[in-house]
């Protein structure tokens, strides 16, 4: 599935961001003993390159779930979060 996304690059699309989020979520195997915790807020669409786009999401995705079932922590959970930022949050 995710092979399908890699064909075509550079080409942006209006998109919601969640449903790009769920989609690399799916792309990328279940991982028992792993907590997934989704904190999704409404956002706007954005212009991306959803091809690349997904492509990192589910790196990062993955990344993240084998660094989880790696630590000693008992307690393993991943949260994914997509929230509207402003410039106040981005910049001290």
């Amino acid at each position: 599935m995710q092979q399908s996304y890699a064909t075509v690059s550079g080409v942006r699309e209006i998109v919601d961001v969640i449903d790009l989020v769920e989609l690399s979520l799916k792309m990328n195997d279940s991982c028992p003993g792993l907590e997934l915790i989704r904190e999704f807020e409404p956002v706007p669409a954005a212009s991306l390159d959803v091809h690349a786009t997904v492509q990192v999401l589910v790196n990062l995705i993955r990344n993240s779930q084998h660094a989880c079932l790696e630590s000693s922590r008992v307690d393993k959970r991943l949260t994914l979060k997509v929230a509207r930022m402003g410039i106040s949050s981005r910049f001290p």
